[in-house]
């Protein structure tokens, strides 16, 4: 697919790359050169709640695997 440089460096991605990516209008990116090319990487941003249920989960899973549990004190 072939896109054009506009106005003010604009780019315009093709509706098809949009669409598969799921992008929408409002949605922001890293930018980056690598190598000599130009990378749009896509900024997910989660809002707080998801976080906090990951927080959450997280703590179950270490809690059931036993990781960051307090060591016993070493018999003397």
């Amino acid at each position: 697919m072939t896109t054009e440089l506009k106005a003010k460096a604009t780019v315009v991605l093709p509706p098809a790359v949009a669409k598969s990516l799921g992008l929408k209008k409002g949605d922001l990116f890293d930018v980056s050169v690598v190598d000599g090319n130009i990378v749009l990487v896509p900024i997910v941003i989660r809002p707080k709640k998801d976080y906090l249920a990951m927080e959450k989960e997280l703590a179950e899973l270490k809690l059931a695997l036993g990781v960051d549990q307090p060591e016993a004190e070493p018999a003397e």
